[in-house]
C-alpha cells in the first residue's frame, strides 16, 4: 500500500478525478446565478474549445498511452487533452475577465487559477489518461482559445444578447 508524506496535496489532487463534474457543476452554477450574456459567453467558449480539441484528436489520432488507465481503457484518441485545453481555457478566460475588471490587483488570485488549471492538466498524465506531450498540447490549445474568444468578445456578446432578447420576445407571447 503506498502511502504520502503529502496528505494535503495526495486529498488535492484526488479532487481532480471529478474534473468534468467539477467542471458541470461550476457552469451550471454560474448561469443560475449571474444570469448574464457573459456567463454564457464563458461557458459558450468552453464548449467551443472543447469541440476543437474532439476534433484535433480524430486529425492527430495519436493514441493514449498503453493500459494506464486504471478505470477501463479509452478508446478515444490522446492529443491533444481535451481535459487539459478546457480547464487551462478556464484559467486563462478567468484570469483575463479578472484583470479586466479589477486591474492588476488580481495576482493572487490569477496565480490560483494557473496552479489549479497546470495541476489538473498534469493530474491526466500521473493518472495515465495523457502523456506529457498530450497535455502541453491541449494547455496551449486553452491558452490560446481562451485569449482568442476573449478578443472575439464584443461580437459575440452582441449576438447572445441578441438570442436572449428574441427569447425573452418569443416568451411573452
Amino acid at each position: 500500500m503506498a502511502t504520502t508524506n503529502l496528505p494535503a496535496l495526495g486529498c488535492y489532487l484526488a479532487v481532480f478525478c471529478w474534473t468534468r463534474e467539477w467542471v458541470l457543476v461550476l457552469c451550471a452554477a454560474a448561469l443560475a446565478y449571474y444570469r448574464n450574456a457573459m456567463a454564457v459567453f464563458v461557458i459558450l467558449g468552453a464548449c467551443c474549445c472543447a469541440v476543437v480539441a474532439k476534433a484535433l484528436k480524430r486529425i492527430l489520432r495519436q493514441e493514449r498511452p498503453p493500459g494506464t488507465d486504471g478505470c477501463r481503457q479509452r478508446k478515444s484518441y490522446g492529443m491533444p487533452s481535451s481535459h487539459s485545453a478546457s480547464v487551462i481555457y478556464f484559467a486563462t478566460l478567468l484570469s483575463v475577465l479578472l484583470a479586466d475588471a479589477f486591474g492588476t490587483y488580481v495576482s493572487v488570485a490569477t496565480a490560483a487559477l494557473a496552479a489549479t488549471g497546470v495541476a489538473a492538466a498534469l493530474y491526466r498524465v500521473k493518472g495515465g489518461h495523457h502523456t506529457v506531450a498530450q497535455v502541453a498540447a491541449g494547455g496551449c490549445l486553452g491558452w490560446a482559445f481562451a485569449l482568442a474568444w476573449w478578443a472575439c468578445r464584443r461580437p459575440v456578446l452582441l449576438r447572445i444578447e441578441a438570442v436572449a432578447a428574441w427569447a425573452i420576445c418569443a416568451a411573452s407571447r
